[in-house]
């Protein structure tokens, strides 16, 4: 394997990683205390559903931190090579999931359309 080709793996972006998906997930194990009639009218479960989402909301932040971290060594190419080369990617990863969503809008718009043309 040519030295040249290798990347070289960064082991506490790792021990990042693995933290910040913990984060996420003890957040959404919180939500339950904001919805729940029952433990959101308790005042002290509210109070440390509080705290502990303060706590871990940092959880996201560190994710886009982490890709920008690794998207920075841009030095063999130009910013616009660099742009270029990811732009029709996010694009049409962007047109895919904007069709997938207002189809069903569409769907609905055009029979609430039809209900009141009767």
């Amino acid at each position: 394997m040519n030295n040249a080709t290798t990347q070289s793996h960064i082991v506490w972006l790792d021990v990042i990683r693995t933290v910040a998906m913990l984060m996420v997930i003890g957040v959404h194990c919180i939500d339950p205390f904001y919805i729940s009639p029952t433990l959101g009218s308790l005042p002290e479960y509210k109070h440390w559903a509080a705290v502990y989402g303060s706590l871990l909301r940092p959880s996201v932040p560190l994710f886009v931190m982490m890709t920008g971290l690794l998207l920075l060594p841009i030095r063999e190419q130009s910013l616009g090579v660099f742009y270029k080369k990811r732009i029709y990617r996010v694009i049409s990863f962007f047109d895919m999931v904007c069709i997938i969503q207002y189809i069903p809008l569409g769907y609905r718009a055009i029979r609430f359309a039809e209900r009141d043309n009767r």
